[in-house]
């Protein structure tokens, strides 16, 4: 009667009448918050990565998201014993940091053993170059949990952007106007003058 009755189900789950789903558990939340909202060029911006309702992780890719024409990912903050603040520790965690003109900012983090709490992950560090705004996220590829048995299950993570930075442009210091005079005549009729302004990227 048994092997009848999986003979049955199997037949209808080859023709699609019945299908069974693997559900995983709901999964974790990833959260963001900046430093600060505003900033000037040349200021350093540190975001910190929450982590809340973990499943239980053994490995985490993710690929920070920003604006790089605002910002530039340099690497992650450490502690006073060089270790990085948060989670993520230099043993167990790998990064890009940016190089000119490319915008990095892959993660990731492998552990051994599964870690099931909720914790600050890490804390990435910018360096502002460019005026406009942008907040700070990530697009997280893999949150995955490998147990003790060698099974492996997936989860999908949600993320909470930073509130947006805003940057403001360099100010100008000085203008100078050539020629500095203009004779009657040359008031008559039609000169060019000329505008310079310092610093050059004053916006």
């Amino acid at each position: 009667m048994k092997r009848a009755l999986a003979l049955f189900l199997a037949f209808l789950m080859a023709f699609g009448v019945l299908s069974v789903t693997a559900a995983a558990a709901d999964g974790p939340t990833l959260t963001a918050t900046v430093d600060k909202t505003e900033a000037a060029i040349g200021d350093t911006v540190e975001a910190t990565f929450a982590l809340a309702d973990n499943p239980g992780y053994t490995n985490i890719e993710l690929t920070l998201t920003f604006d790089p024409d605002v910002l530039q990912f340099t690497g992650l903050k450490t502690d006073e014993d060089g270790d990085y603040v948060g989670r993520f520790g230099k043993g167990n965690t790998v990064f890009n940091a940016n190089a000119a003109g490319d915008q990095y900012g892959f993660i990731t983090n492998a552990l051994t053993n599964t870690y099931s709490n909720d914790a600050d992950l890490f804390v990435a560090q910018f360096s502002v170059i460019g005026a406009g705004s942008t907040a700070v996220g990530a697009d997280v590829t893999m949150f995955q949990n490998i147990d003790d048995s060698g099974t492996a299950t997936d989860y999908e993570a949600t993320v909470t952007p930073s509130g947006e930075i805003a940057v403001a442009g360099t100010p100008a210091t000085s203008v100078t106007v050539s020629p500095e005079t203009l004779t009657m005549e040359e008031l008559s009729g039609t000169r060019t003058l000329t505008a310079s302004v310092e610093p050059s990227d004053a916006t």
